[in-house]
């Protein structure tokens, strides 16, 4: 029975053509057409257009200020980034950035352009991530460890995979509800921009082959971020790198000399940079590391991030051909080790003194949408 039910799925949905990737010409019209793009995510020192802002008391997740502690959330850092490309942007506050939050907001929005609350949006865009690796897609959603499955071929199980995932979790779970919003905004005019992942090509994000357009990160050398996923689902990149400069009231993101993010909002403690070349930390190399890695798979430990900066080997792995020799707690801070054993924190190669932070994703690839 399990079978046939899943015969009649595949068969179901084997007539419903998943819509083409948008290419650069068509990303070009959304950022240079009249109507409004609406950015999903938590905000907490905005007030975001529709949805919810964060109380005073949630934690804040992106440090700019290179201290070790959180300024501000993820959303008011990628609406700012999406202002500095000079493109008006509306926002959509979530209470939280699990699957609920991003399906309750798409939910929203579907409802207000069909009752024409608001006026259809040119894009809806948001930073989501729903990875799996080809073996858990093998195994949970298709039902079979040994289907030939890879990165190259993987589109022509896409039918395939979203009846398993109908099948499997259920017509209700946030992963299949993703899939019949992103439809229903297809056939609205509304497409669906989404963050790659950065997961370092070792998943697939699933959001991608459901409709929605992924948007990759470059880094600081115009490449392809190490850790930005790159696929066949993945034809738009944009830079994902930014560095945090020190000036007068506050912070500047895109080295322009204005300030982005004022005084008030930062914590304002001892920058690591400035803990690093006073305290000089013990200095492991990526070998040593990815031992202490294998002895247990996931470093919770605040001494180990104080050697290392980091709890995953994908990130470990990649940090060092990225950014530099060493990376310190948080991941964002990289310090490269000198000749003679000293550390320096100089992602913009350039040894300007006023670099204190850097945040790296394929979700500041997104704000970077209209660079």
């Amino acid at each position: 029975m399990k079978f046939y039910l899943f015969f009649i799925i595949l068969i179901c949905l084997s007539h419903t053509s998943h819509s083409k990737l948008l290419s650069s010409q068509e990303i070009a019209d959304i950022c240079h057409s009249d109507d409004d793009i609406y950015l999903v995510d938590i905000f907490k020192h905005r007030k975001p257009t529709l949805g919810y802002q964060q109380d005073k008391d949630h934690k804040n997740d992106i440090d700019l200020d290179g201290d070790g502690l959180p300024d501000v959330m993820h959303g008011d850092f990628v609406a700012k980034v999406f202002e500095l490309n000079q493109r008006p942007l509306k926002t959509y506050g979530i209470k939280n950035f699990g699957k609920s939050g991003i399906q309750g907001a798409l939910g929203d929005l579907r409802h207000y352009i069909r009752i024409k609350q608001i006026k259809k949006p040119a894009a809806i865009i948001l930073a989501l991530s729903q990875s799996y690796s080809l073996e858990k897609i093998a195994i949970e959603l298709l039902g079979n460890q040994n289907a030939p499955i890879t990165m190259s071929n993987i589109d022509n199980y896409a039918e395939q995979i979203i009846a398993g995932i109908k099948e499997t979790l259920g017509d209700h779970h946030s992963l299949y509800s993703f899939y019949r919003d992103v439809k229903d905004l297809e056939k609205l005019g509304v497409p669906v921009v989404i963050a790659a992942g950065n997961d370092y090509s070792t998943t697939i994000n699933l959001a991608s082959l459901m409709g929605a357009t992924s948007i990759g990160a470059l880094d600081l050398n115009g490449e392809v971020a190490a850790y930005s996923n790159e696929n066949l689902y993945v034809n738009i990149y944009r830079p994902g790198d930014y560095i945090s400069r020190e000036l007068p009231g506050g912070i500047d993101i895109n080295n322009d000399g204005i300030v982005d993010f004022e005084s008030s909002l930062l914590t304002g403690q001892t920058k690591l940079k400035d803990w690093v070349s006073n305290n000089q930390p013990q200095i492991l190399s990526i070998s040593e590391a990815q031992t202490k890695l294998k002895e247990s798979f996931l470093i919770e430990s605040n001494d180990f991030h104080q050697f290392t900066g980091v709890s995953d080997q994908a990130i470990l792995s990649q940090y060092d051909q990225t950014y530099g020799d060493v990376v310190h707690y948080p991941s964002n801070m990289s310090f490269f080790k000198q000749p003679d054993g000293t550390l320096v924190f100089n992602p913009a190669k350039d040894n300007s003194s006023d670099q204190v932070a850097i945040n790296s994703g394929t979700s500041f690839a997104i704000g970077s949408l209209c660079n």
